[in-house]
């Protein structure tokens, strides 16, 4: 087995993806390092394989990271921000740091008829998916315990967020826990976990969204 000092100062692997087609392993470190490792031809698994770093991207990357890597092999990531639990995506073609959800919400009206706005915790468990119509990312409104989906269908190419599940008018449960998104033939498979605190009860539930496929 070969040892390799990475960076200095690296708290662990946070987010990962491995391509076993050309033996390659994609993860982002918590202190904001984005790092490819190339391992050596045959290599079944990381740890007795001899690892060559041959590429490195710095990116401020904060917490809640979910990797991938398309046909061509860039990566793309979406995170959740340390500072106003927002979510953002990020990719190696563009570098461009993109704001998914900010948390901002209209609730209501205030007694004299004004918009009513309110900031929520949202990229709790971010789950990004590559589809042919372009990123997904999924994850939990914290505040309102939605599962939302974005995708880049709004004006322009814009994210555009939408509520998967618990924003129904009649409580039905708490959503967006444990989020987990895959890619399937011609749709995007989630689950999450629910919980119906007064209800004493708890499940896990599938979503599936069509998409066109990579």
């Amino acid at each position: 087995m070969t040892s390799q000092t990475l960076a200095s100062g690296l708290a662990g692997a946070i987010g990962s993806d491995f391509r076993q087609a050309d033996n390659r392993l994609v993860f982002v470190e918590f202190g904001g390092l984005l790092s490819e490792l190339r391992l050596a031809p045959g290599a079944r698994v990381v740890s007795s394989g001899t690892a060559t770093l041959r590429g490195t991207w710095l990116f401020d990357f904060d917490r809640g990271v979910e990797v991938a890597v398309d046909g061509t092999g860039a990566i793309h990531v979406a995170y959740q921000g340390a500072d106003h639990d927002d979510v953002f995506y990020k990719n190696t073609m563009t570098n461009a740091q993109e704001l998914v959800d900010d948390g901002y919400r209209i609730v209501g009206t205030t007694p004299d008829g004004l918009p009513k706005p309110e900031y929520h915790f949202v990229g709790s468990d971010t789950q990004v998916v590559l589809t042919g119509n372009g990123p997904m990312v999924v994850y939990q409104d914290a505040t309102s315990h939605e599962l939302l989906v974005a995708d880049k269908s709004g004006a322009m190419g814009a994210w555009r967020p939408q509520a998967l599940a618990g924003n129904e008018t009649d409580w039905k449960g708490a959503y967006g826990f444990f989020a987990s998104a895959a890619l399937g033939t011609n749709q995007v498979t989630i689950s999450t976990w629910v919980i119906d605190q007064q209800q004493g009860d708890n499940w896990v539930e599938l979503f599936g969204i069509p998409v066109s496929p990579p």
